[in-house]
């Protein structure tokens, strides 16, 4: 073997143990021996028992424990400090951040404020009790309008009456907890929607100015005059203007113009 690879420090391949709401867990049965070794990694211990005949126990620094839990469980208490100090404890608190429709951070905010003083230092939040600890997540509002519809119903007004008959919340709190809703921005209506009279405004004119000759194509007003420098036409000239106009009509259609008279 090379002395060069004995020496070497190898990089082991991390490994990852999760233990979802680890305060509800029988943490003597899921651990067992490993709550002694958790203080001791890397370090070998005697174990009650013996595999092989060998009975020592070490926890590799390549193994990493995360424990998840709520701390609104009333039983986040059964966990002793014997265990608490073999962890180190990362608060994840409800991020506003993460909502990005606009019903759900008025919501969210309506929710917000029955945990937090407002400007006047009030709150419906009974004094034994921290925000942090019992402010909903911020989970409960993402997703959909229809999944925030069903979730205000079934989720956060049932979670919050449980609040207030447990003393969490006062009994202030009900009458704001019974009115919350959902309420839908109204989107602007697309260009030529009718006016609820059932009228459309005509788009508005741009005045040109003063001595500017309107558009090629434009009708000019009945009564209006001629521009100046034009002269007006004579009744013969209008005559066979006309003639002309009705030489060509009849010269497009399919039918000879039999009483067509030069």
């Amino acid at each position: 073997m090379d002395i060069n690879q004995t020496n070497s420090v190898v990089q082991a391949k991390p490994y990852v143990l999760i233990i979802d709401e680890i305060n509800r867990a029988n943490l003597p049965a899921v651990l067992g021996e490993l709550i002694y070794a958790l203080e001791y990694r890397g370090e070998s211990v005697e174990s009650m028992y013996a595999i092989n005949g060998n009975a020592s126990l070490m926890l590799p620094p390549n193994l990493y424990i995360i424990g998840t839990m709520n701390t609104a469980d009333r039983s986040v208490g059964h966990i002793d400090y014997a265990i608490r100090r073999r962890f180190a404890f990362v608060e994840v608190l409800p991020d506003e951040s993460v909502i990005t429709d606009k019903i759900a951070q008025k919501l969210f905010g309506e929710v917000k404020n029955l945990f937090i003083k407002d400007g006047s230092g009030k709150t419906t939040l009974a004094p034994d009790f921290n925000w942090q600890d019992v402010m909903l997540g911020h989970s409960y509002f993402l997703g959909t309008l229809a999944d925030l519809e069903l979730k205000l119903e079934y989720e956060i007004k049932p979670l919050l009456r449980e609040y207030i008959k447990d003393g969490i919340l006062l009994e202030s709190a009900s009458v704001i907890v019974e009115n919350l809703k959902i309420v839908k921005v109204p989107s602007a209506p697309p260009a030529g929607t009718p006016s609820p009279a059932g009228t459309v405004a005509p788009p508005a004119r741009t005045p040109l100015p003063a001595g500017t000759p309107p558009p090629a194509g434009t009708p000019s007003p009945a009564g209006t005059p001629p521009p100046a420098g034009t002269a007006p036409a004579s009744p013969a000239t209008a005559a066979a203007t006309t003639a002309a106009t009705t030489t060509a009509a009849a010269t497009t259609d399919n039918t000879p113009p039999y009483n067509h008279v030069n």
